[in-house]
């Protein structure tokens, strides 16, 4: 077997036991219980900031995110507006 088709049957091996030893351990430990609850779904959250945003910087960024709302939103009728021309 050529060493592509080698790697993908690894790779396809391992994508098949990784996915079900962590099955295995989220079944085990709702089994015999754990400190905390635990999602199969990894969560999306982002973690706070370590350090707090004094208040002078997060009016500033605040100010910046108004802005770049403001202009993408300038962008997208002034051009929506242009995609229609153009399909006519």
């Amino acid at each position: 077997m050529p060493s592509t088709e080698k790697r993908e049957a690894r790779w396809e091996r391992d994508q098949a036991s990784s996915s079900s030893y962590t099955d295995w351990v989220i079944d085990r430990a709702a089994t015999y219980g754990m400190p905390y609850t635990l999602s199969r779904v990894p969560s999306s959250t982002t973690p706070a900031p370590s350090l707090p945003i004094l208040p002078e910087i997060m009016e500033e960024f605040q100010y910046e995110l108004a802005e770049m709302t403001r202009k993408r939103n300038n962008l997208k009728r002034k051009y929506e507006v242009w995609f229609r021309w153009m399909d006519k």
